[in-house]
């Protein structure tokens, strides 16, 4: 299978890091590696949480209450005098 790490992998690379690094820093980067990674799940976890916040739909009584009313259309009153056309002399 791709991607996977087969457990003779993972034996052949921690004693790759162990030739590399020393018995004595080896606990100490490994220390470091979780902390780096448990930093990096809350900051995933803030942004995502951030992200459904942000998407969330409002519930149907917040959008009526903030609904802004709509102007109606008043019909123009009749003149109570009929306008006469100024006579010509």
């Amino acid at each position: 299978m791709l991607g996977l790490i087969e457990p003779g992998h993972l034996i052949l690379i921690l004693l790759a890091a162990l030739v590399v690094f020393g018995p004595r820093r080896l606990p100490e980067l490994g220390k470091s590696l979780g902390g780096a990674i448990r930093s990096f799940r809350q900051g995933t976890h803030g942004l995502a949480e951030d992200f459904a916040e942000a998407t969330r739909t409002p519930a149907p009584e917040a959008v009526r209450a903030e609904a802004v009313p709509v102007p109606t259309l008043v019909a123009a009153a009749a003149p109570s005098t009929p306008v006469r056309a100024p006579e010509a002399e």
